[in-house]
């Protein structure tokens, strides 16, 4: 379904949804880089921790998609209150 199809009231909890799935991605994968830095430096020859930091750095981008649907449901939403 276009954006513009959808309602206000659904348009908004989608905002509300895609906002929280942001934010959850954001602190896990914060957590799982901070963790593999912290294992990397206090353990020698922990090969674990130097495989996990990939992970992070592979599902980054995944944010800035989320961003981008956030910015354009934002401006349907707009244009839907106001025509």
């Amino acid at each position: 379904m276009k954006n513009e199809e959808k309602s206000a009231e659904r348009l908004r909890g989608e905002i509300k949804v895609i906002r929280f799935i942001t934010i959850l991605l954001v602190v896990v994968l914060l957590a799982l880089a901070i963790t593999c830095i912290v294992g990397i430096l206090t353990k020698e020859e922990n090969k674990t921790a130097t495989v996990l930091l990939v992970v992070p750095l592979a599902l980054s981008p995944i944010i800035f998609l989320n961003l981008n649907i956030l910015k354009t449901l934002k401006k349907a939403l707009e244009k839907k209150e106001q025509g």
